[in-house]
């Protein structure tokens, strides 16, 4: 038996997540990244062939709209072809960002999907909407497939988990969710040990960073993370990227997808500590990085000729050129960094940089102290009186309008 898992490919995702980036900044050319690294996972799985493929949940972005709502639709309706075409069966969960409350039920993806796949429903493709519970049989093991619940309150999550249990009959099964499940999130709706012990494998989308973890009881929770970063805040420090080379390299800033093979399921090539797979499953073979993923970088400006060692090493390897996170601080002249990050982007080392700011504090006698990060504009002192218009602009003005704020306040020229 072997089984292909991957999750969160939000197909047509124009956004970067982050606190400090308006829900409006959109890169419309981020979206080929999304559907590249999606098409590379199906050229994966039509090359390794497995018995099964497991998507665990938003297959598209809730927030893609229009035509480009209509561009990912047909994407994600050409992988699932082709992937039951080469004699793969499927099981699709359904995600929080796979229904859009603005569309109606019938032009929801998953609906879309049912209607295309209509002859191959519940015997090549298994589909477990939104609350549904669809129970499938792998080769003997019951796979319980749960679409996702809203998590507002955990009781009625946990209720639906114990429902499937009683679809099981006692017997040993592997489950699949959506949900913020483990102790290892702060906002998680599921501990471990609210999902019973019969379903002896987990397998879990939603959140967007890979874990696994072998349970007390002997049980394995496999979250497979995203195929793309969506939140800058995931960025890896520059500075580790020079401890690693080759395949190793791949493995630490990309991700990917998971290949599972044999009865049991899942051997780990490396000693597992206190439960848990080394970051990133640097030696874990069963993980397969996907090459076409963009990476995120996070540089705090300390040193410049590291930084673009680390770039020239990624570009190296044929691997896109990242989008940065630059962490700033008093000091520092925004446009002397700005001019900088333009200058290696005209190179190609990078795709696109955001500024991060870190609060700065200034004394009497001029010294300054760094502090942590700002929330919002709205936050310091010298805007303060301004927060009201800057709440009210929308668009590109209030984009312009925080970067000219911003140039002011954190500039040494201040």
């Amino acid at each position: 038996m072997r089984i292909g898992v991957f999750s969160d490919t939000h197909l047509g995702n124009t956004t970067y997540k982050n606190q400090n980036v308006p829900d409006n900044a959109k890169d419309y050319g981020r979206k080929e990244d999304y559907r590249e690294s999606f098409e590379e996972a199906i050229n994966l799985f039509l090359e390794i062939k497995p018995d099964f493929v497991f998507h665990l949940g938003d297959i598209l972005e809730a927030k893609a709209d229009g035509e480009i709502y209509n561009e990912s639709i047909k994407v994600a309706v050409d992988g699932i072809r082709k992937l039951l075409k080469a004699g793969i069966k499927v099981i699709l969960v359904e995600g929080n960002h796979d229904f859009v409350k603005s569309h109606d039920e019938e032009n929801r993806v998953f609906s879309i999907i049912e209607r295309v796949f209509e002859d191959h429903l519940d015997r090549e493709l298994f589909v477990a909407r939104a609350g549904k519970i669809k129970v499938v049989d792998v080769f003997g093991i019951p796979a319980v497939a749960i679409g996702y619940i809203d998590e507002a309150d955990p009781s009625i999550v946990k209720a639906k988990i114990f429902k499937a249990e009683k679809e099981i009959n006692g017997q040993k099964a592997m489950i699949l969710l959506h949900q913020s499940v483990g102790e290892d999130i702060p906002y998680r709706s599921l501990n471990y040990d609210d999902v019973p012990q019969n379903f002896r494998i987990i397998f879990n989308g939603h959140i967007h960073k890979p874990l696994i973890k072998y349970l007390s009881d002997n049980r394995l929770f496999l979250n497979v993370g995203s195929t793309e970063y969506e939140n800058v805040a995931e960025a890896v420090d520059y500075r580790e990227v020079l401890n690693y080379e080759g395949e190793s390299l791949l493995r630490f800033i990309l991700k990917g997808i998971y290949v599972l093979e044999g009865r049991g399921i899942y051997k780990p090539k490396v000693e597992i500590t206190d439960g848990n797979i080394p970051k990133h499953h640097l030696e874990d073979r069963n993980f397969i990085p996907l090459r076409k993923c963009r990476p995120f970088i996070k540089f705090d400006c300390s040193d410049w000729a590291t930084f673009e060692e680390v770039l020239k090493k990624i570009a190296d390897h044929n691997i896109k050129s990242p989008y940065v996170r630059v962490e700033l601080g008093g000091g520092i002249r925004v446009e002397d960094v700005e001019r900088r990050l333009n200058n290696l982007m005209e190179k190609g080392y990078i795709h696109r940089y955001i500024l991060k700011w870190k609060q700065v504090e200034v004394y009497e006698g001029g010294k300054v102290r760094r502090g942590g990060e700002i929330l919002s504009f709205e936050e310091l002192e010298e805007v303060r009186p301004y927060a009201h218009i800057i709440r009210t602009l929308r668009g590109k003005d209030v984009e312009e309008m925080r970067e000219d704020l911003s140039r002011i306040i954190f500039s040494s020229r201040r």
